[in-house]
């Protein structure tokens, strides 16, 4: 019996469906917009999968070049090494311009001062560095103003 009903359901719904498309006075708007809808989709699918083929190769090579430069035993010049440092600091400190940052064979030298919160976070964030061999911390902490 279930299976009759869905039969006939099933029917019912292909008919409509039929007279929906083959309808002689706007069938042919309704197929045209239809056929325009899904090669609208068909064109938005392709570049969403090229969008994302493209980033996650982007990041296969980024992945690649960090694991291939683990390998890579030529220490950064002190230059680039003290460079390094201040972006790293510019993540955790509002203003790293105010530090001085000297690097000498992979031992960076820190003096200036910073804030008690911002002190935290500085020594791993220059040690998280590559080409960081050791650390001195000269800076000194300054007390917020009361508020």
């Amino acid at each position: 019996m279930k299976g009759k009903a869905l039969a006939f359901l099933g029917g019912v719904g292909v008919g409509a469906l039929a007279m929906y498309f083959l309808d002689p006075t706007s069938g042919s708007a309704r197929r045209s917009a239809a056929r325009n809808k899904a090669v609208d989709t068909t064109r938005d699918t392709g570049k969403a999968v090229q969008g994302r083929a493209r980033a996650m190769a982007s990041r296969a090579k980024a992945l690649a070049e960090k694991g291939l430069s683990r390998f890579d035993s030529s220490a950064p010049s002190d230059d680039v090494l003290a460079q390094r440092v201040r972006t790293a600091l510019g993540r955790v400190i509002s203003h790293p311009r105010m530090i001085s940052i000297t690097a000498e064979a992979g031992v960076i030298t820190l003096s200036g001062t910073v804030s008690e919160e911002e002190s935290i976070g500085l020594s791993g964030a220059v040690r998280g560095v590559d080409g960081v061999k050791d650390l001195v911390d000269q800076t000194s902490v300054r007390e917020e103003a009361a508020r």
